[in-house]
């Protein structure tokens, strides 16, 4: 989207707020009503093209490799009130201080 337009949206949306929620809103119950009737032609390529796929995202894990690592160390505030990274937080979700402190 050039510069011009996207000016122009973001004008449009500041004069519309409650038209741009409304479309959002259509929006997402249209996408919502796209996956429920095609959910099973994305299964059926993921298991079709599974080595393709997997081709790419090992690319992309080398590619992406320090980004990620940085991504897993970056720390967060579990609902449990525990500090943990994002890396750690899996493993972390399944302890007995999470579980008895998220009751």
């Amino acid at each position: 989207m050039s510069d011009a337009k996207e000016l122009e949206w973001k004008e449009w949306i500041k004069r519309n707020p409650e038209l741009h929620k409304r479309q959002q809103e259509i929006t997402a119950i249209k996408q919502k009503e796209y996956y429920e009737k095609n959910s099973e032609k994305g299964k059926e390529y993921r298991l079709i093209h599974k080595e393709e796929l997997n081709k790419k995202a090992k690319e992309y894990r080398l590619t992406h490799k320090e980004e990620i690592i940085e991504k897993g160390k970056e720390t967060m505030t579990c609902s449990c009130g525990s500090i943990i990274t994002k890396k750690h937080i899996l493993r972390h979700k399944l302890t007995k201080k999470h579980i008895q402190n998220s009751k």
